[in-house]
């Protein structure tokens, strides 16, 4: 696989693994873009990051749905984007031939770095879905 020339060497990192499961990805927006599929790295190239820079060129993504209505209940600003109806959930079936992934948990357990290789475009394998019940 090839990757982009900004990501670090060795990124991504040996012991990540090809995926082979659904994921789950917060979307900003009513509708998926290519936008939705861009790293931290991509979206604010001068910042720095409290995450090694190999998981800043890399893709939040959830394998527990759950997951993600805890971060949204921690964090303000997703609050309210989704009291506005401007956050969205999406879902994608991610087999090996997407890349690398690998779990970096933080608060939660599910949470997973995702390294896309060049010339995959991850919004066609997406859907939106709708948030689950609280």
């Amino acid at each position: 696989m090839d990757w982009a020339s900004h990501f670090p060497s060795n990124c991504p990192p040996e012991d990540a693994e090809f995926p082979n499961s659904t994921y789950f990805r917060l979307i900003d927006g009513k509708t998926i873009k290519a936008k939705n599929f861009k790293s931290y790295r991509e979206l604010y190239p001068e910042r720095e990051f409290r995450v090694p820079e190999c998981q800043a060129v890399g893709l939040s993504v959830y394998t527990d749905i759950k997951d993600i209505g805890s971060l949204i209940r921690r964090n303000p600003a997703l609050r309210k984007k989704r009291g506005r109806n401007k956050l969205q959930l999406a879902k994608g079936d991610v087999t090996s031939d997407w890349g690398k992934i690998k779990n970096t948990r933080s608060i939660e357990l599910s949470h997973h770095t995702w390294w896309i290789p060049l010339g995959k475009e991850p919004w066609e394998i997406f859907v939106l879905v709708n948030f689950p019940e609280e």
